[in-house]
């Protein structure tokens, strides 16, 4: 007796999602990796203005970037087990609202000085922790999708979407 004859048994039946329940939420995985990604490459294009605002060397500058990149690395891998104890919904939530929350402090922390700058930004890095769990996401609703259309082409979407 395989698996699914035991699930049969038991009365589950996996929630078959509607082509447009996939569509949307393919269009808030799109949306939150442009936004996330966004977030990212704006504050790497600005670094030299803000450190020209506060007086910062080109090698303060280079300084803060190799520990923003560092920290993003650590909060983007620390991301990983804590998506798995909430789920991927709330993990998309919890990835993207954060990332949005530490742009905006980004506004501010660098008036507070280089370290909370730093600190922001890395955890600004669950916008690129939010790319795991869009794929995961992504891979999971399509799966669940009976569609023909939208099975057939999901490797074209995954990389709409990842290409944001």
């Amino acid at each position: 007796m395989s698996i699914y004859n035991k699930l049969d048994l038991t009365g589950w039946k996996p929630e078959q999602l509607t082509p447009e329940q996939v569509r949307f939420a393919t269009w808030i995985a799109f949306f939150a990796w442009v936004f996330a990604v966004y977030d990212f490459i704006l504050f790497g294009t600005l670094l030299p203005e803000i450190g020209r605002h506060f007086s910062w060397s080109e090698v303060e500058q280079a300084e803060i970037a190799t520990w923003v990149a560092v920290g993003t690395a650590v909060v983007a891998l620390a991301i990983g087990p804590l998506v798995d104890r909430l789920g991927r919904r709330v993990g998309i939530i919890f990835t993207v609202s954060g990332s949005a929350i530490c742009s905006a402090l980004t506004a501010i922390g660098g008036a507070w000085g280089k370290s909370p700058l730093i600190l922001i930004r890395s955890l600004g890095g669950l916008g690129y922790a939010e790319e795991t769990v869009n794929a995961t996401y992504l891979s999971e609703i399509y799966a669940a999708s009976d569609d023909p259309r939208l099975t057939k082409r999901r490797g074209f979407i995954y990389s709409l979407v990842q290409g944001g």
